[in-house]
């Protein structure tokens, strides 16, 4: 129990060094090919080993591997389609602009203009998968959904149905059998080969996803988008098998698109996340969308929510507090900071009252508290209460040692300064403290109404 309850003080302290430390380290620039470059590269594709067992939403796919004769070559009967064979475009082809498909790794998709992208492809039709496109078409966009078989198209529209029902109840939609309008392709290629956007949503399964995506990157014209709705798996590794365009394919994760309107997005540039936001924001698709600026395992939204997850799990085995009592303290945590417009608000707002100084000075105070805190802590539970005593004395006078000092408190302020500046930032940007209170005050009454 003392080692979970180390896990969940270490998690307050050691995690946002962590992600400072990792948004210090800036990636290499991808290197992108001329005309010319593009031009005199060879015209053959890659192989592509198909994959003819993949389940979307909840069931399983076994990626197929060659298998080898004893002089270690694939036979000509085993040896893996190409992705010719298996019916991907290939550079000879002609997209719908006419032009040549060109192939390779380096390829830059061309970001289209945004009203030309009509028809969705949706791969993955669980609860992600059927909520991603109850939410497209209740926007009017054409959905294409890919199953593998009669049982699996009973269940995605089973899904459907549900996610559709809450469209309507969110105002979104108006006809109860909209969701009709989706229709389905047992043919992964033919899904995709005319769709301007793939959402990618199987199951949360590094090898299934990979493979999925080298896939519809065989299949998919260049400029089309492939997002993935992975809900941890980086960027990197949900493109490292996809050998034709990997530049088009993206991140879009969103939390619930049945229930919430909320997507993060990453490209693999600056360029292809800001069209992905502005494609999936307000203007068009009409999501909350928030850019990623480096990939980061469970992104901005679940890397919070897993901090969370993780510490609320410690404190109830520790015997700290009950799931009950855990819900209580999130509630109203999340009340503060909806009431508030986000967390950078509640902070400065509420908790410093206005004031960056006084924010500054809290955050200082528990700084320089956490040495005496966490062995105080480990102290009350281990040794026996007169032991537990004098050690607790002796952490008190070590502390009061360099709390009390006026230059360590400033240099920790300074360092609360720096560490908090982006939030100052954002409050600064707001309508002031005055308007602020105003406006908490309505949203607090209200969420307390709601009860």
């Amino acid at each position: 129990m003392d080692t979970i309850v180390a896990f969940v003080m270490l998690v307050a302290f050691v995690v946002p060094l962590l992600v400072f430390l990792w948004s210090r380290s800036e990636p290499a620039p991808e290197k992108s090919e001329t005309s010319l470059q593009m031009a005199a590269r060879e015209k053959s594709e890659p192989t592509l080993q198909t994959v003819t067992d993949e389940t979307m939403g909840d069931t399983k796919v076994e990626p197929m591997e060659p298998r080898v004769s004893t002089d270690g070559e694939c036979t000509q009967a085993e040896k893996a389609p190409t992705s010719a064979e298996a019916g991907a475009p290939t550079s000879e082809e002609q997209s719908t602009s006419g032009e040549p498909i060109p192939s390779g790794s380096s390829y830059a998709p061309t970001l289209v203009d945004f009203a030309s992208v009509r028809k969705i492809a949706i791969i993955g039709t669980g609860t992600i998968g059927s909520g991603w496109a109850a939410y497209f078409v209740a926007q009017g966009y054409t959905v294409c959904a890919y199953v593998r078989s009669e049982a699996s198209e009973e269940k995605f529209y089973d899904f459907l149905r549900v996610a559709w029902r809450k469209m309507v109840a969110r105002g979104l939609a108006s006809d109860p059998d909209g969701w009709r309008a989706v229709t389905c392709e047992r043919d992964l290629g033919a899904c995709v080969r005319a769709a301007d956007y793939v959402q990618e949503s199987v199951v949360e399964e590094l090898a299934l996803k990979q493979s999925i995506i080298e896939q519809i990157d065989a299949h998919t014209r260049p400029h089309v988008f492939i997002a993935s709705s992975s809900s941890f798996i980086p960027l990197s590794l949900i493109r490292a098998r996809a050998t034709r365009h990997p530049q088009r394919i993206a991140t879009a994760h969103p939390t619930l698109p049945q229930w919430d309107d909320f997507v993060e997005v990453l490209g693999a540039s600056a360029e292809a996340t800001r069209w992905l936001a502005t494609f999936l924001g307000r203007e068009h698709v009409g999501m909350d969308a928030i850019t990623m600026k480096h990939e980061m395992h469970g992104h901005v939204h679940n890397f919070c929510l897993q901090v969370v997850v993780s510490g609320g799990v410690g404190l109830i085995k520790a015997g700290i507090t009950t799931a009950e009592e855990l819900d209580v303290a999130l509630v109203h945590m999340a009340k503060l900071i909806i009431a508030s417009g986000g967390a950078s608000n509640a902070f400065v707002g509420a908790v410093g009252n206005g004031s960056e100084d006084a924010t500054a000075a809290l955050a200082a105070d528990v700084m320089l508290g956490l040495p005496a805190a966490i062995p105080a802590c480990f102290i009350s539970r281990v040794l026996p209460p007169p032991l537990a005593k004098l050690a607790v004395a002796s952490i008190s006078r070590v502390s009061s040692l360099y709390t009390g000092s006026p230059l360590v408190k400033r240099l920790a302020k300074r360092v609360a300064y720096f560490s908090n500046k982006e939030f100052f930032a954002v409050w600064r940007a707001g309508p002031g403290n005055e308007a602020y209170e105003e406006r908490t005050l309505q949203r607090l009454n209200a969420l307390a109404r709601l009860g």
